[in-house]
């Protein structure tokens, strides 16, 4: 699926990395020293970054787990 932002979306997108109200460093740093310990304790850490621009951090990992459970059911995967 193809997605092209509008002229403000990407205004948007450029203001939240130029202002570091989206700080990919700082997220990195919070996967870097938590990964460890949610990859041993099984506990769902994620940080998402799609073309629409959403960043999660810490969590959807109920959802991804559904979809992936819904695409075994389908035979997607």
């Amino acid at each position: 699926m193809s997605h092209t932002r509008t002229e403000l979306e990407q205004e948007l997108v450029n203001a939240f990395i130029e202002s570091k109200a989206v700080d990919f460093e700082a997220i990195g740093g919070i996967i870097a020293r938590y990964g460890a310990r949610a990859a041993l304790t099984g506990t769902d850490l994620t940080a998402m970054v799609t073309k629409n621009f959403l960043i999660n951090c810490g969590w959807p990992g109920p959802e991804i787990r559904q979809f992936d459970a819904l695409a075994v059911h389908e035979g997607r995967a």
